[in-house]
This record gives C-alpha cells, structure tokens and sequence, in this order.
C-alpha cells in the first residue's frame, strides 16, 4: 500500500506515496507513522468491503443472513447447543453435546463437541474434538477436521458447553 518515495534528512521528514489512491505526503517521522497506520486501516477495511462485494453480500446482508438462519457454504459459523441453522439446499446441523476426556498431569487433553447433522431425511450424529496437552496453552492445541458426504467441517474455535465455530464447505 505504502511506498516511501524519498527520505529528507535535514527536516526529519518522508514524502510517502499510498499507491491506493496515490497521495504524496510530506510529513515529519512521527506523522508519517501514524498516517501510514491509518493509511493500512483504511486500506484493510477497504479490502473487506470489497471482498464481501465479490461473494455479492455487503454488511447488512451477511449480518441478516446470520440472524434468518440461512447460512453460506465457505463461511465460519457458529453453533450454540441445540440451536439448528440450516443452510440453503436443506442441509442443517444441530450441536448436541460436548465431553472430555479425564486428563492425567502433563498427559494428553480432548474435549469433544457432537454435532447432529441431516440433509435430506438422513441423519447422523458426527464429532468435532479439541486436543492438547493439560498445562500447555494454546500453540500445543489441534483442532479437528471431518468429511460427511459432499460436505467438509473445519474446527475453528472451541467454547467448552456453550459453542463451537466451524467452517463449512460443500464440495
């Protein structure tokens, strides 16, 4: 985004060009910090708001699509326990139960969420597990992933009896 053109050394100061809508600057260093952090500010919020324009969805559309319950393949969701959402070709998917195992002292972890998932009249019940090692943090965690059908489940976070986000592709 940001290009430093050229440097004067005897104000202290850059002449900076943000090649997004081409701006020239001439700022002291301090300055240019801070515009250049804006500069990537604007430049990132920008990125999104167009990527959400290439799926055809803006703000307001991804954000009332979450509330009706219709959800979109590629996307991460959310499910809280025994709260079904369903996507457009009928394919739903209902977090029933979570379990854990009984670590022992710097022995291995996993707490397991059931997910009950139907299309078409055919229902079964499928496991997502968290695994790690009990006194570790979070860089010793793995988190599963599964294959249903045409459908692929990515593990994305785990929140121990309350929810779990998942992406959800379908091939």
């Amino acid at each position: 985004m940001l290009n430093r053109v050229s440097s004067y050394n005897k104000y202290s100061a850059l002449l900076i060009k943000a090649t997004y809508k081409n701006y020239f600057i001439l700022a002291p260093k301090p300055v240019f910090i801070l515009l250049r952090a804006l500069l990537l500010l604007c430049a990132f919020q920008v990125g999104a708001q167009e990527s959400l324009k290439s799926r055809g969805l803006n703000m307001q559309q991804r954000d009332g699509q979450q509330r009706n319950g219709q959800q979109k393949y590629g996307s991460i969701v959310r499910f809280e326990i025994n709260k079904k959402i369903e996507f457009s070709d009928g394919f739903s998917v209902v977090l029933v139960s979570f379990t854990h195992k009984k670590p022992y002292k710097n022995g291995p972890t996993k707490a397991t969420a059931y997910l009950l998932v139907s299309l078409l009249g055919v229902s079964e019940k499928i496991s997502l597990s968290i695994r790690g090692t009990q006194g570790e943090g979070e860089m010793k965690m793995s988190y599963d992933r599964l294959k249903w059908h045409d459908y692929n489940f990515y593990l994305k976070n785990f929140t121990y009896n309350d929810s779990v986000e998942v992406l959800v592709e379908k091939n």
